[in-house]
């Protein structure tokens, strides 16, 4: 077994596919922890493009005031050696999110249309009680 898949087992799996389409430019709260008491690690996202959109961008960041991004793909009008796959890993420790923070995708505007593959575990901050683990 993968480290990534180790790490999913032993906290919380929150590995998650989204639809990206072309005419929605925002998915807030696209990935959620449990509760505010929990924190995500994101491991990898696998961004796949089937409609390319020119001069477009794609972030992918958590949601807190002073938001972490995590990766940016601007697109580019589909043709040869253009990319249809946008990888970011971040390795199986994964990138912690803040805590209680969840993932938003933003678009610059609306075109780019796909999925997305997103990685990820959660696990409880340190110190809860067993109510804010279960809330």
């Amino acid at each position: 077994m993968d480290g990534y898949r180790q790490l999913q087992q032993f906290y919380q799996n929150r590995s998650k596919d989204i639809e990206i389409l072309t005419g929605t430019q925002n998915y807030d709260n696209a990935l959620a922890p449990r509760n505010a008491f929990h924190t995500l690690y994101i491991q990898r996202i696998v961004l796949n493009i089937a409609v390319h959109s020119n001069g477009k961008q794609i972030t992918f960041l958590d949601d807190s005031g002073t938001a972490l991004q995590l990766g940016t793909h601007k697109d580019i009008t589909e043709g040869a050696g253009v990319l249809d796959v946008v990888v970011f890993d971040f390795g199986p420790e994964g990138k912690p999110l803040g805590i209680g923070k969840n993932l938003d995708i933003t678009q610059s505007a609306a075109g780019i249309g796909g999925s997305v593959h997103i990685d990820a575990y959660e696990r409880p901050m340190n110190g809860i009680s067993a109510a804010q683990m279960i809330a």
